[in-house]
């Protein structure tokens, strides 16, 4: 029987770097957007927790999952807008309130 060293041991991992392809990076969101929303569901599954998920992608896509106690709030247009809040960080808020004004013109 031969030893095995850690090193053999340990698999191949993906790196966890930036992507600099655009195609790549997008499909590596993806799949792991889909890995995080599917942990969220066998956890609440599993262990009767709330919980509630916001992925936000580059382009500002916003994907999301709650338990069933938590999904008012995804349902609530003034809870929503809180959670959003507390995603959006301060310097960019500002670019935002402006965007939405023009919008709104």
């Amino acid at each position: 029987m031969s030893s095995s060293t850690a090193k053999e041991d340990k698999r191949d991992r993906a790196p966890t770097g930036y992507i600099k392809d655009n195609k790549k990076r997008l499909n590596a969101f993806s799949k792991r957007k889909n890995g995080i929303l599917k942990k969220a569901v066998n956890l609440v599954n599993m262990t009767d927790c709330d919980m509630l998920v916001y992925v936000a992608s580059e382009h500002g896509n916003v994907f999301s999952y709650a338990s069933p106690y938590l999904e008012s709030m995804l349902k609530d247009k003034k809870k929503k807008a809180m959670v959003m809040k507390l995603m959006i960080p301060e310097k960019d808020k500002d670019d935002n309130d402006d965007n939405n004004k023009q919008l709104s013109k």
